[in-house]
This record gives C-alpha cells, sequence and structure tokens, in this order.
C-alpha cells in the first residue's frame, strides 16, 4: 500500500535524503546548535544549566522543536566538551554567552605525550549529553523525528588543546606535533561518537569548524580531512560533516569523505556544493546566521531559505549554529519557507 504525504515522517524524509532519492518535500532539521535565549525564556531552561544537566540539556533542546517547530532535536550547545574531557578547564558564565577555553593544556610541546584517550563514559560533560539523550530518545522516536547529536572535529579539538594561532603555525614548524594531537583527538571522537549512538543518536553531526579558509586545501587534507573520515567510517549511523568559513577549495574532500551530506556556510554557493556533491551525498545550508537569522526581518529569512532551496539544498538549515539572540518569529520563518518553498510536485 502506497504510503501518504501525511504519514512520511521527518525521519523517513531525512533517510530518503541520504540515500539521494526523492521525497514529497524538504524536512525542516537543524543539525549545528539550536539554543536561544527566546527558547529558553519561553521552557524555562537557562544556560549554564543547561550545559550541565541532563534534564534541563533535555529540555531546552526539545523546545526547539516544540516552540520553534524544527523537525529534529539536537544536542549539546557548546562545542569544549571533547577538550574538556580531555583535561582542558573552561570559563563559565551566566547567561547567554557560551562556555570557552580557559588555557589550552597542551602549552608544552611534551605534554602531548601524557595525554590519553579518556573514558567517554565518565569523562567530563560526556555522561551528561549521553543522559540527556537517553532522555530525549523515547520522545524522538515516538514522534520519528531525528536525534541529532554533535561532536567537535578533531582538527578543532587540536587547536582548543595547543592554542589556535600556535596550532596553525605549528602545522608548518612542527608537523609532526600537531599530528599526534590531531590524533588522540581524533581516537577521542570515534569513543565519543560510539557512546553517542549507544544513547540514541540518529544521526551525528561532525563539527570540524576551522579546518576551512584558516589553512590551505594541502593542510586540509593532510591534518583534517584523513582524520574526519576515521571518524565517519568508525560509525553505522549517517555522519552530516560541517565546516566553516569559506570551504570553496575543501568541497571535494568533504564530499568525499563519507559523510551522508555536506552543511556549509553562507560564504560558499550552495550551487557550487551541489555540482560537487552529485550524486555523491546530500547537500545542508546555507542560511546565515547572521545577515538574516540575527539581523533580518521573516521576510529576509524566507527569501534566503528559498534561495538556498532553489540552488538545491536537500537540507535546507542555518549556516552554522543560532546565535543565541536570534528571534523565534525568524526562526519560525525559516521552518515556514522550508515547508512551503521545499515541497516536491
Amino acid at each position: 500500500m502506497a504510503i501518504q504525504k501525511d504519514e512520511i515522517t521527518s525521519l523517513d524524509r531525512l533517510e530518503t535524503i541520504f540515500r539521494l532519492e526523492e521525497v514529497d518535500r524538504l524536512p525542516a532539521v537543524q543539525p549545528l546548535q539550536t539554543g536561544t535565549i527566546e527558547v529558553m525564556n519561553e521552557s524555562g531552561f537557562f544556560w549554564p544549566e543547561a550545559h550541565k544537566e541532563p534534564s534541563k540539556m533535555a529540555g531546552l533542546s526539545y523546545a526547539a522543536h516544540t516552540v520553534i517547530g524544527f523537525e529534529s532535536v539536537r544536542i549539546p550547545f557548546d562545542t569544549t566538551i571533547e577538550a574538556e574531557a580531555l583535561g582542558c578547564m573552561l570559563n563559565w558564565k551566566e547567561g547567554s554567552i557560551m562556555p570557552t577555553i580557559r588555557t589550552p593544556l597542551v602549552h608544552e610541546p611534551e605534554i602531548i605525550d601524557n595525554i590519553e584517550v579518556p573514558d567517554v563514559r565518565r569523562a567530563g560533560r560526556m555522561p551528561i549529553v549521553f543522559e540527556a539523550a537517553r532522555i530525549l530518545s523515547p520522545k524522538t522516536k515516538g514522534e520519528s523525528i531525528p536525534l541529532i547529536m554533535g561532536i567537535v572535529g578533531p582538527f578543532m579539538i587540536a587547536g582548543q588543546l595547543r592554542g589556535m594561532d600556535q596550532f596553525l603555525i605549528e602545522l608548518f614548524t612542527e608537523p609532526e606535533l600537531s599530528h599526534k594531537i590531531i590524533e588522540v583527538s581524533t581516537k577521542t571522537c570515534i569513543e565519543y561518537a560510539s557512546e553517542n549512538e549507544k544513547a540514541g543518536a540518529d544521526i551525528i553531526t561532525l563539527g570540524d569548524i576551522p579546518s576551512s579558509d584558516l589553512i590551505s586545501l594541502t593542510d586540509h587534507d593532510s591534518f583534517s580531512k584523513p582524520y574526519n573520515e576515521r571518524i565517519i567510517k568508525s560509525s553505522k549511523i549517517p555522519f552530516i560533516l560541517h565546516i566553516c568559513g569559506d570551504s570553496t577549495l575543501m568541497l571535494d574532500s568533504m564530499v568525499s569523505s563519507g559523510a551522508r551530506a555536506v552543511s556549509i556556510d553562507a560564504k560558499v554557493d550552495m550551487a557550487v556544493l551541489k555540482r560537487v556533491a552529485a550524486g555523491k551525498c546530500a547537500t545542508a545550508g546555507n542560511v546565515s546566521v547572521i545577515n538574516s537569522l540575527l539581523n533580518g526581518t521573516p521576510e529576509d529569512v524566507a527569501e534566503e531559505t528559498r534561495m538556498a532551496i532553489s540552488k538545491g539544498a536537500d537540507l535546507p538549515c542555518g549556516s552554522c549554529g543560532f546565535v543565541p539572540g536570534t528571534s523565534t518569529s525568524n526562526l519560525r520563518a525559516m521552518v515556514s519557507a522550508i515547508r512551503k518553498y521545499g515541497e516536491k510536485n
């Protein structure tokens, strides 16, 4: 018996897109950070507690689905969990500011030899993320919407451990040291991804945020791509690979990583990604989280969403994680535009 359109779920649509097959309409999923101040106020779950307590992390992430209408739920919110688990101390502030790395852990090169892959079931806030996933998974499975769990890529983690400026210099001056730091980061990511899967993740977003226009294509293919490939290929569940900045030169490498979808920043032309990705993987992005979603009107958001879809976005979504000050009205406008312009005839 044929499936009726109203019986097709968001998870069905996403899985169909990953198979590079036609869907009735595009799903309004968001693979990157969804926490905003307005959703915190609406739900009663706030940072920094929602970074640290499983029930509050689950509550705030689920509210992005119920309040805004996203057809997915995504945890966690910040990009310091892996670095913290490896030993970095964090700066915590009240309100809408994400935690940051206090000081690089590898302040002397020889320290890297003493860093071990942590037990991800116990290290830092990783167990908090797993418990939040176990709270969310029955809800998301009951509604057949994807539970997306984000991990930070090893290139970025290595920069956090060493200090990004020093790390980028040492790609040229001390490449063996750089590879050592990336290696321990990669092994941590593989273990973390495995536990995310066990906790209930349907999709993992791998955000190797700085490995684009900060480095050359040669360095990307040496210090980023092979490690991302190992992480993606270590898991049975689909990955979405996201890299910030102008990743145009890296698109071939990203598409061939094994990710089921590649997510791009607003600096990249979606039409170019669509050409590169044709027949290989799905395309995601790239509605500007600054120009449209934060600073624009609902009409601006709708038009940029329409444009992303017209250029070939299979998963139209934000160009990066949402800025906390983004309005609910703008985010709802994106959801409405996806449903309107993402209809397939």
